[in-house]
């Protein structure tokens, strides 16, 4: 403790205001994981790590006399005026740091890897990738590596890196970040980079402090309304799939299988199948099924025909009316069904695929191991992580993927669940005495494409009280409706 109040004494007398922080911990997160070391730089081949818990001690805090003593300091030294914050995809870090009190997000002024995805958006933007790009540290991360691919971690950080690995490690974490933010920090003031410098301190750094809070308060959940919302699509999916069976007179049909929907969809119709035309192939970028049929027989048996939802849609579609268009449209509905109780309302991992009676299952939280229900904290709250490095501009969730949950798909859920059903998104509530404020920009990209473009029609348009994608459907694309018809029957366009 002596040591650290000494350096921080030293590193403020000295004037020093910019640093490089990086934290090392175990466990998944910070709210079930413990944080092992706080590093910092503060110049090129000068870091500090300092040291709160130690391989063998675990969640137990070695840092004497003890971990407030630790954040004090560190918030001595961070939390000045002045203070200038340089991190690695540093909200990570921040969610560490600040739980245990030591207040760095407001003095967040430059993050590496956003700086280069903005200055070379296809570059690889990790640590590692970065410093031999453009420092001369090399590969220091080696030693650590090879430990983890001999001894694969199992907690999701690095809680079982011996500490003799995990200190230099770190120390060499801060140092090179340092070093980046300097060789990026005068990338971006070289002229030809003027529009990337204003988007990067703009618009790319003022929105880590609101994703972090986000990252970091979550948002609740009604788990009772989602648990018996999940039995009800699971339930609706069985009854879809014996529905299906039923109707093609396979018992053991499994939708799940590509090669059992290909046979059924397209086989001959006198083999009992429904005899359908494929649209198109599985191919990326899939070709028209016309232009397959012109090819030699042995070409065309090396082609797959697609079953994929848009697929399915034109089947349906071009169908005549009567059991094979029953059929297509219940598969459909299933496969709909089917992908809510994969990705979101996913039922206990030890409930077979078609099992009925559910009446005996343990209906607790602590059962829901997948899904989001498994991503519900002891709190009560699901917590996502953002990433602001997707290729078109839009920030990316993860872990879960709370931007699936697609509000446009909530009328087709509505036709095959019953309008008695909640809808998915109703599981996500406010905190008593609050409330949830929805607030979205309308055909942003047209309104900012008819400013940029100065095309005096289109900003007329975009600004008009006939929404844009609605004189598109009825002006360009003929849609057989008056504009104010496009919402019901092309909703997908909204």
């Amino acid at each position: 403790m002596t040591d650290l109040n000494k350096l921080v004494d030293e590193l403020i007398a000295a004037g020093h205001t910019d640093f490089a922080v990086d934290a090392e911990w175990g466990g998944a997160n910070y709210r079930s994981g413990w944080l092992r070391t706080v590093q910092f730089s503060w110049g090129a081949g000068h870091a500090a790590c300092i040291i709160l818990r130690t391989r063998e001690s675990q969640r137990a805090v070695t840092f004497k006399p003890g971990l407030f003593q630790a954040v004090e300091a560190l918030r001595r030294l961070f939390d000045r005026p002045g203070v200038r914050i340089i991190g690695q995809n540093f909200r990570s870090d921040a969610l560490w740091l600040e739980d245990i009190g030591v207040p760095v997000m407001r003095h967040l002024y430059f993050d590496t890897m956003l700086a280069d995805h903005a200055l070379n958006e296809s570059q690889e933007h990790g640590l590692s990738a970065m410093t031999v790009r453009y420092t001369d540290m090399g590969r220091y991360d080696l030693r650590l590596e090879q430990w983890r691919k001999e001894h694969p971690c199992t907690d999701g950080g690095y809680g079982t890196i011996p500490d003799d690995i995990l200190h230099p490690y770190a120390a060499s974490d801060a140092d090179a970040t340092y070093r980046i933010g300097v060789f990026l920090t005068a990338a971006l003031e070289k002229p030809e980079h003027a529009g990337v410098r204003y988007l990067f301190y703009n618009i790319i750094m003022p929105a880590c402090q609101p994703i972090h809070d986000i990252e970091r308060n979550g948002i609740a959940v009604d788990t009772e309304r989602m648990i018996d919302l999940l039995w009800q699509y699971y339930r609706k999916r069985n009854e879809l799939l014996s529905d299906l069976r039923a109707m093609i007179h396979w018992p053991t049909f499994n939708p799940q299988s590509h090669l059992q929907k290909v046979k059924l969809l397209y086989g001959a119709r006198g083999d009992g199948y429904l005899g359908l035309t494929p649209v198109k192939t599985t191919e990326k970028p899939s070709r028209e099924w016309d232009d397959i049929l012109a090819l030699p027989d042995n070409e065309r048996a090396r082609v797959n025909p697609s079953t994929d939802a848009e697929s399915m849609e034109l089947l349906w579609a071009d169908a005549s009316p009567g059991w094979v268009r029953e059929s297509v449209r219940t598969l459909q509905d299933f496969q709909v069904i089917a992908q809510v109780c994969k990705s979101f309302l996913r039922p206990p991992t030890d409930i077979g695929f078609d099992a009925e009676d559910t009446t005996d299952i343990e209906n607790s939280l602590e059962a829901f191991t997948e899904g989001l229900l498994g991503h519900v904290a002891a709190d009560g709250r699901i917590r996502t992580t953002l990433s602001q490095l997707a290729d078109t501009g839009r920030h990316k969730s993860s872990r879960p993927n709370l931007q699936n949950i697609s509000k446009r798909q909530e009328g087709r859920y509505k036709k095959i669940m019953g309008p008695d059903v909640k809808k998915i998104r109703s599981c996500f509530v406010a905190r008593p005495g609050h409330v949830l404020i929805e607030a979205d920009y309308k055909a942003a990209e047209v309104v900012v494409l008819a400013e940029i473009s100065g095309d005096n029609t289109l900003r007329a348009d975009a600004r008009g009280k006939i929404k844009i994608h609605a004189k598109v459907a009825v002006d360009i694309l003929r849609a057989p409706c008056g504009y104010e018809e496009v919402a019901k029957k092309y909703e997908y366009l909204y």
